[in-house]
């Protein structure tokens, strides 16, 4: 399992605009086989483009080009099991506040109907932070 501190913050899944870039840490640790990581993959899409991949349980990762980059990042074992990609956006916006949302949206969603997504949203101006629940319904 792989797990993302962007920044130093451990934002899971969490979509963040940046305002200096961001640097990506990758943590793997493996809790069925017990054999130990091997290597961390990843790419970048987008407004920054590039693969690698870093021998042992931790890669850093480095995005500075302004607008949207998507990594995409996995890590293999010792014994060649390859847990399946996690993707996430990366925004970089100079000169903007820091801005962070984190949703919930369930698994299965009906045909047609409600949908319902609930949050966070996280916004850090000048060394403020400010974090504010939402929740946003959609009938279709």
């Amino acid at each position: 399992m792989t797990s993302l501190v962007v920044n130093g913050a451990d934002l899971g899944p969490v979509n963040c605009w940046n305002t200096v870039g961001a640097a990506l840490s990758l943590n793997a640790t493996d809790g069925s086989a017990s054999s130990g990581i091997s290597r961390i993959g990843y790419s970048l899409a987008g407004a920054q483009t590039g693969s690698g991949q870093s021998a042992g349980a931790n890669a850093t990762v480095s995005v500075s080009a302004v607008g949207t980059t998507v990594l995409t990042y996995s890590a293999m074992d010792l014994a060649d099991n390859e847990e399946a990609a996690k993707t996430v956006g990366v925004f970089v916006a100079q000169g903007l506040p820091l801005t962070c949302a984190a949703a919930s949206i369930p698994s299965a969603v009906p045909p047609h109907g409600t949908l319902t997504v609930v949050g966070t949203i996280t916004v850090s101006v000048s060394g403020v932070t400010r974090t504010r629940p939402f929740n946003v319904t959609f009938k279709y």
